[in-house]
């Protein structure tokens, strides 16, 4: 439809709200033979980039370890870096709230999915109760019934969702009205270059997520032919027409078998895979609610130039 008419995504959302999008960087995941140094270089690796709030992984390690991890993170960083925590549903109840409550000294902004899915009706309600860290969830649910639930039930501080996993953009529309009733702030799972048009034209759109390490997400740094630069952790709007055209003006349209290949299922929701002509790769194609039969050739595509990063915060209605 974007195409059509000539117009980017999140014009078809009812226009952006705000031209900057706020982008956090996910890493600190855990290392063998991880040392104090190792995570002082990661800590710079992303303060060099301008990134200004980062989020680590918790719940591979007892609640005693993790937090002093953290506390190890926190003074790498220094006090004006935001720090968001990420359990990953790896905690019980009782351990949830023992690492928070170890973890509340490092001035935790917030802890993300702390419990299993399956029982986060009651077990949020109950973690929002004991500690004093705001909870963020969201990124597992599959309809706008559950995410109607995390909000109006008040169980969590901030709305997480992954459009590529919960129907697409429609879902993130209903969840965003559903959002804006109650207040809650709405931010993005994964895939920025999708995630920056639904968040921008979100009334309570807060944030993005982003990676800056290859290893951790090939997906962003191998297949796009030319990717657009990353400044520092502010997104400007990508002007795509359409989420095929999300892929086919920055994608090099053939995945090459190797290590990065499982990552491009996360776009599965929005593309799917045609053979390319080739026995090496793959063409990828938007899908209006069913794989198309277009087996063309591998084409060249134009690549988007704009710089989708910088480094305000001041049109976004949430502050950090």
């Amino acid at each position: 439809m974007g195409k059509a008419v000539d117009r980017p995504l999140y014009s078809l959302f009812g226009g952006a709200l705000r031209q900057r999008v706020p982008a956090y960087v996910t890493g600190f995941y855990y290392k063998d033979g991880e040392r104090e140094d190792d995570l002082k270089r990661e800590a710079a690796l992303y303060m060099g980039q301008g990134y200004r709030t980062v989020k680590v992984k918790v719940g591979g390690l007892t609640p005693e370890a993790d937090a002093v991890r953290v506390g190890l993170i926190r003074k790498a960083v220094g006090n004006d870096v935001v720090i968001m925590l990420d359990a990953n549903q790896g905690w019980n109840l009782s351990t949830a709230v023992r690492a928070a409550r170890l973890c509340e000294p490092y001035n935790i902004f917030w802890l993300e999915d702390p419990m299993p899915w399956y029982d986060e009706r009651h077990t949020l309600r109950r973690l929002k109760e004991a500690v004093s860290i705001p909870i963020a969830a969201g990124e597992t649910e599959y309809s706008p019934f559950g995410i109607r639930t995390l909000v109006a039930e008040g169980l969590v501080d901030y709305l997480i969702i992954d459009s590529t996993w919960a129907g697409g953009l429609t879902t993130w529309r209903k969840a965003a009205a559903v959002a804006e009733l109650y207040q809650v702030p709405m931010a993005a799972h994964h895939d920025p270059q999708i995630h920056v048009h639904a968040v921008a034209a979100s009334p309570t759109g807060f944030i993005l997520e982003s990676f800056a390490d290859p290893a951790r997400d090939p997906l962003w740094f191998e297949l796009f032919r030319e990717r657009p630069r990353l400044v520092q952790e502010v997104a400007r709007q990508f002007e795509f027409k359409s989420l095929q055209q999300a892929v086919d003006d920055v994608c090099d349209y053939r995945l090459r078998l190797g290590p990065f290949v499982a990552s491009a299922f996360t776009l599965l929701p929005f593309v799917g895979f045609v053979p390319a002509g080739n026995p090496n790769g793959f063409r990828l194609i938007a899908l209006p609610g069913r794989v198309g039969a277009r087996g063309r050739a591998v084409a060249g595509g134009r690549a988007a130039k704009d710089e989708i990063f910088s480094v305000r915060r001041d049109s976004v209605p949430f502050r950090l």
